[in-house]
């Protein structure tokens, strides 16, 4: 499958409250109100709601802007992050390859959610700290730090094997990152390798990335998403060789 981003519209009309908790739904609003995790089609895929629609609970209200598939096309450098271009704008959402649709170009929202390995499960969720007239708006930027990226998440939705990584805070959680060494992510965070030590201040040493967009340390080539070579090595050693694809 392919890593798919979803967004929620800020126009969705906010009548979402006691009775809708538990369900499987995640709908954006303004103002930050009731919400639930839903369920994302389309591998790595961010979506957003259209503000037109009167049920905020409802799964059709996210739409799908981007999908990454096992490809450096979608990695830190490409200017599809920053500019208007569309890629496979027709691709079906359950299409395991890169595209790029009209959404991210128009869709404003404030909260956004990937999905890994399938279409509408397996996902993480974040709420940014303002709302974006759409995602371009947002890639385009500068680095957007956020300690409230959901690290937990990102790795279980990866499905990193634990011992393969350094388990230490984030560095440089967020948006647009670029950490020491050349490790970088659209949406992630960076660590050191497996062996070493933890380093968590913006300027401290990095050796790997995770998260989509990426591009990393001795890593061959960038990816979509997933995580560079140094994120994660087999037997938890400080080595060049987990690069890993994920879609």
């Amino acid at each position: 499958m392919t890593v798919a981003w979803w967004l929620p519209s800020l126009a969705v009309i906010q009548q979402v409250c006691c009775a809708d908790v538990g369900k499987a739904r995640l709908v954006i609003s303004p103002d930050g109100g009731w919400h639930q995790p839903a369920a994302a089609n389309g591998d790595s895929l961010l979506r957003s709601e259209s503000v037109e629609h009167e049920d905020a609970r409802a799964e059709e209200n996210w739409k799908l802007v981007l999908k990454a598939g096992k490809t450096s096309k979608l990695g830190f450098s490409s200017p599809l992050w920053t500019n208007s271009d569309l890629l496979n704008k027709d691709s079906a959402e359950d299409k395991a390859e890169d595209a790029k649709y009209e959404a991210f170009n128009t869709v404003p929202f404030k909260k956004i959610r990937m999905c890994v390995d399938e279409p509408k499960d397996n996902c993480v969720e974040h709420e940014l700290k303002k709302e974006y007239d759409n995602a371009k708006a947002l890639f385009s930027g500068k680095y957007i730090k956020d300690t409230k990226v959901d690290q937990k998440g990102i790795l279980k939705a990866f499905k990193v094997k634990k011992g393969t990584y350094q388990d230490c805070p984030m560095q440089r959680p967020g948006f647009n990152i670029e950490c020491n060494g050349g490790n970088k992510a659209r949406w992630g965070y960076c660590n050191n390798c497996a062996s070493q030590a933890c380093q968590n201040n913006d300027n401290d040493d990095a050796d790997g990335a995770i998260g989509i967009g990426i591009a990393g340390q001795s890593t061959t080539g960038e990816l979509g998403a997933g995580w560079t070579a140094y994120f994660a090595s087999p037997g938890g050693q400080c080595r060049a060789n987990g690069k890993t694809h994920k879609a």
